[in-house]
């Protein structure tokens, strides 16, 4: 007999799964979604190859409505940030995409500009769990 869930959400798991895309669609489970919390940096094509093998939500890390910012805030350079940009247009074409936010000093006064500018890159859902408050203050 089959178990039945209503979701599965993946956190951190894109490098352990690339050899083991079946994994995702021979569970034995029966369920609605299968999720994946990703920094958005993977290839396109990895993205792709794990929304044929059944995941059907991206949950991706946007900090930031621009490059110098999002650099900063994510530690890595403005080139990352544009992959991940171009990764959530792209992947909001095929699928759902919904964003983390983590909000601190530096970012915090323009959460208005960066949830718009994740609506307009074609994301579905920003949940209210991922809006996360870092230290302030």
């Amino acid at each position: 007999m089959k178990s039945s869930i209503g979701s599965i959400r993946l956190a951190k798991a894109i490098e352990l799964l690339q050899p083991r895309f079946h994994l995702l669609t021979c569970t034995g489970l029966r369920r609605k979604r299968v999720g994946l919390a990703t920094n958005g940096a993977a290839s396109l094509t990895l993205c792709r190859k794990l929304w044929e093998a059944g995941v059907d939500d991206f949950s991706i890390s946007l900090d930031a409505d621009n490059a110098v910012d999002g650099a900063a805030l994510s530690g890595s350079g403005p080139d990352v940030w544009r992959r991940v940009v171009r990764n959530i247009r792209e992947i909001a074409a095929f699928t759902q995409v919904t964003i983390g936010l983590v909000f601190n000093e530096t970012n915090l006064c323009r959460a208005s500009d960066i949830i718009q500018f994740a609506l307009d890159l074609g994301v579905a859902d920003v949940p209210a769990g991922s809006v996360r408050q870092a230290s302030i203050g």
